[in-house]
């Protein structure tokens, strides 16, 4: 017996799903029979064309069952039987030739679900060598390269069957970037450059999308999110654009608008920031990916079809969302009062920017409303602040309408609570006054204006075990100021040295 390919084996993108059928597979119980002329079908799907023969009479037995395989990360859209000889069709009236698409029940002689094909109870005319040539069409799962071989097993072959090439995976892109150590608890830390790199022109396809996530075991969690503020540039040469970028629950966003058609694209983003708040797992010996997916790049994911309950067990879809590479290493839990919200803020009176880090790597953001100074003289900021200064998830700052307090969970002194027009505080269970540093201490309270609420930033601070500091010349509150009083000292240091 031989498997042997009658023409050229082809090139095949990972990720590809065709618009074909998406638009018509989706929608039965047995995935719809394609055009298998279509130009656009075959490019994402088609593999060589393939031979099954035998050279020796009787070496491939009747009516039983022959399993045709591909490799795990590759499956079966549809196979056509383009011809047969020598096989008997008495008892059972219908030819082998024809069109097997998907489908969890025998059509025939055949059943085609995932990576196997199965062809079962065929006859052969007694002492002829039968034969018969078929056309595949396969979807490969995002990431997965190599040679594809096909391979075919069963109870009705004499002999073993070498496996053959019927076709080459490659990827449309390449991540390039570097892991950076960072801190669980902290908001908006820098972390490297991402580079996706076309590995040839065109491989971006018009009008679909590309999506960024951070670690694909926690896509679409504000958890572990990119900030908005990151830069983009593409060579022009690619003759490549695409929308504006955008950040959505954390994840970064584009749609490609018109695919390269001169050299390969390559989209650089700069200028990146991270927030890891508390409740993410420390990374130990694996550090967690940045992952490139999206339409664009992982068609053939299930996360992409927008009404998953048309969603079959023999559809060719993956749980491999895209093409990653190793980006952050979460090395600290910020879990006591010296490692805890260590990080440098600074809001200044009638401003809503929050600055966050040293100057060499900081990062600005904006609340929703401005600072202000109260008739208690102090700064007073938005609850919103709490999660944006100390990278806490909006799950650990909670408000009770009825009850009018702001809860504020995991600080390093226990669970902190304070309550509109009161000047109590809640630290740990144990309630005290909240105090002004003025000589005579005036009483403070966290109060509404303009329907929002606010709380005295050095009150808040003091809860929460971090130094504070205001800065009367720029009408700045601090916290942790003297940490950028130490990144002056090194920075002289060197200068001296």
């Amino acid at each position: 017996i031989e498997l042997k390919t009658t023409s050229a084996v082809t090139k095949l993108v990972n990720g590809r799903l065709n618009d074909a059928y998406v638009n018509r597979g989706l929608d039965n119980d047995s995935a719809a029979s394609y055009v298998s002329s279509a130009t656009a079908f075959n490019k994402d799907h088609k593999t060589a064309d393939i031979s099954f023969s035998e050279n020796v009479t009787a070496s491939w037995w009747a009516l039983r069952e022959s399993e045709f395989t591909l490799p795990d990360g590759v499956k079966f859209m549809q196979v056509k039987i383009t011809d047969e000889d020598n096989l008997d069709h008495t008892h059972n009236n219908y030819d082998l030739d024809g069109e097997y698409p998907l489908s969890n029940t025998k059509v025939d002689y055949v059943q085609l679900n995932a990576n196997r094909l199965r062809i079962t109870d065929v006859e052969i005319q007694r002492d002829e060598t039968a034969f018969f040539k078929m056309q595949t069409w396969v979807s490969v799962e995002s990431g997965w390269e190599g040679d594809i071989m096909l391979g075919v097993t069963g109870n009705d072959l004499l002999e073993e069957v070498a496996p053959v090439k019927i076709a080459t995976a490659v990827s449309p892109i390449t991540v390039k970037t570097s892991v950076t150590d960072v801190k669980i608890g902290y908001q908006w830390q820098k972390v490297a450059d991402v580079t996706v790199t076309e590995t040839d022109k065109g491989m971006l396809p018009k009008d679909k999308e590309v999506v960024l996530t951070l670690d694909d075991e926690i896509t679409g969690s504000d958890r572990i999110a990119f900030a908005p503020d990151f830069v983009t540039e593409i060579n022009t040469d690619s003759n490549m654009t695409i929308s504006k970028p955008s950040v959505e629950e954390g994840l970064l966003k584009f749609v490609i608008e018109r695919a390269s058609n001169n050299k390969p694209a390559s989209i650089k983003f700069s200028n990146m920031y991270v927030k890891i708040d508390r409740t993410v797992p420390e990374s130990n010996k694996q550090p967690y990916k940045v992952v490139v997916g999206g339409t664009a790049v992982a068609a053939n994911y299930y996360g992409n079809v927008e009404d998953v309950s048309t969603i079959k067990s023999f559809h060719p879809l993956f749980s491999v969302k895209g093409i990653g590479a190793d980006y952050l290493n979460v090395i600290t839990s910020a879990t006591n009062s010296s490692s805890l919200f260590s990080n440098v803020v600074r809001v200044t009176i009638g401003s809503n920017e929050v600055v966050i880090g040293r100057d060499s790597a900081s990062q600005t953001l904006q609340m929703d409303t401005a600072a202000y100074i109260s008739t208690t003289n102090s700064t007073m900021v938005p609850v919103r602040f709490v999660s944006q200064a100390f990278g806490l998830s909006d799950e650990s700052v909670l408000w009770d309408p009825e009850a009018r307090t702001v809860t504020i969970l995991g600080g390093p002194n226990g669970t902190v609570q304070l309550k509109i027009g009161s000047d109590q505080i809640t630290i740990g269970g144990a309630t005290t006054t909240m105090y002004s540093p003025d000589v005579p201490p005036v009483k403070v309270a966290a109060e509404i204006k303009d329907n929002r609420s606010f709380l005295p930033f050095r009150q808040l601070g003091n809860a929460l075990g971090v130094p504070v500091e205001w800065d009367e010349a720029t009408n700045t509150a601090i916290y942790n100021a003297q940490l950028l009083e130490t990144a002056a000292a090194d920075a002289t240091d060197e200068v001296a040295e």
